[in-house]
Parts: C-alpha cells; sequence; structure tokens
C-alpha cells in the first residue's frame, strides 16, 4: 500500500542538511579511502546521510518521471546540471536529487561523486531559498 502522505521538508531542516552534507564533503576531499583505486560493490555513507535519504523518499521532492525530466534538460551532464541550479524550480531540484539517490542503486558511489562536486549542497542550499 501506497504512503499518500508525503513530508515536506521545511526550510531548518533544509539548512541542517545542507550543513551535514558540507562536513560530509570536507570529509570526502581528506579522506584517503580507495586511494589504491579498488572496486568497492557499494559505498557506505554516514548516518546522517542515509537518514536524509530515507526521509527524501518520503517528502514531496521525490519525482518518479526523473529520468525523463533529466534527459529532456540535458541533466546528466554534471556541467550543466551545476549551471541551471540557480533556476531551477523546487520540483526540478527534487527531480535532480532523486535521480542522484536512485543513481546510487546502479553506481555505488554515485552519492559521493555529487557531494565532492558540491552539487547537493548547492540544491540544497537552492531549496532553502525557494522554500
Amino acid at each position: 500500500m501506497m504512503n499518500d502522505h508525503k513530508l515536506n521538508f521545511a526550510k531548518p531542516d533544509l539548512i541542517k542538511y545542507t550543513k551535514i552534507f558540507e562536513v560530509y564533503r570536507k570529509t570526502l576531499e581528506n579522506s584517503t579511502e580507495n586511494a589504491k583505486g579498488e572496486i568497492k560493490l557499494y559505498a557506505e555513507y554516514p548516518r546522517e546521510i542515509s537518514d536524509f535519504q530515507r526521509i527524501f523518499f518520503n517528502s514531496d521532492l521525490v519525482d518518479f518521471e526523473y529520468d525523463r525530466t533529466m534527459n529532456e534538460r540535458g541533466w546528466y551532464n554534471e556541467k550543466k546540471l551545476a549551471e541551471d541550479i540557480g533556476t531551477m524550480s523546487k520540483k526540478e531540484a527534487g527531480t535532480c536529487l532523486t535521480a542522484i539517490f536512485r543513481g546510487e542503486r546502479f553506481c555505488a558511489g554515485l552519492i559521493n561523486e555529487y557531494v565532492k562536486n558540491g552539487i547537493i549542497v548547492e540544491i540544497l542550499k537552492h531549496l532553502s531559498e525557494i522554500e
């Protein structure tokens, strides 16, 4: 049975998680983990990041048609995605986060890549500004 009640992210929550992702980004930048280029079958994330994902997938930001929108806008190209963040609607920002978090199922470590390049933080900042 599908849950029809979706949570709304309030501005304080977005700011809180923006800070968590910023700290996690710094941790990744200073990490020597996987310096040998080993292939991992899955990525492990801090509890706060996993909590965000769980809350996100129960929120009104999830876009089940994310793949179509990502392709139409050219947002699978990280450069194009980064350029467009400042003009995104709430729905479009949710589309991008959905694609990143769903993409993790097919590409272990994808979330880390979007944390390292700053895109997740920028999307969360933008959401807190337009909220």
